[in-house]
């Protein structure tokens, strides 16, 4: 049950091969041949072109052509006039969730919204707004607790919602006015 081989005081490794003993190494870079993998390399790549140019004064004062706009570059390419992919996507996408909308609701349909009800509405819409901004004007002019700046926002934020919906429904007078029956 003892260790033997490491307490073994004649057990020792072999001795470091001398310098002149040891067998070559050989490295990959010392066969390799650069001059003639040069000249491979040179020959496989394409031949370079010289950018195309235009002198336009006497001196010799040039511009690259690519980037003057006097080449056709976009309209040459094979997708120029077609629509690009994201946007037919997005075409089909809107056009999925309008037929899964249509799909939710199938027995409800849209209503015309009469001119009475529609005044009525409106009558409504301007009596909230007026009791509304009537609680805004009653606020202090120093505003200086969080819970009156958190009652002061959501009051302007009512307020402009329901300034949002009398001028849709003011401007859109001639038009016709469409709703979900409930």
């Amino acid at each position: 049950s003892k260790p033997s081989a490491c307490l073994d005081k004649d057990h020792k490794k072999p001795p470091i091969p001398k310098r002149d003993e040891a067998p070559p190494i050989f490295h990959e870079g010392d066969i390799k041949n650069f001059i003639a993998l040069n000249k491979l390399n040179v020959l496989r790549k394409p031949a370079l072109r010289p950018a195309r140019k235009s002198v336009d004064t006497k001196k010799g004062d040039s511009f690259f052509l690519e980037f003057s706009g006097l080449v056709p570059k976009f309209c040459m390419k094979k997708e120029f006039g077609e629509t690009p992919k994201y946007l037919v996507q997005r075409r089909r996408d809107l056009d999925y969730s309008e037929e899964m909308y249509h799909k939710s609701i199938p027995g409800k349909k849209f209503i015309k919204l009469s001119d009475e009800e529609r005044n009525n509405l409106l009558e409504g819409l301007r009596a909230n707004w007026e009791a509304l901004n009537q609680k805004y004007a009653t606020l202090p002019l120093l505003i200086d607790t969080k819970l009156l700046q958190k009652r002061k926002t959501e009051l302007e934020r009512k307020l402009d919602l329901l300034e949002h919906d009398i001028y849709f429904l003011d401007r859109n007078e001639e038009n016709d006015i469409y709703i979900l029956p409930e």
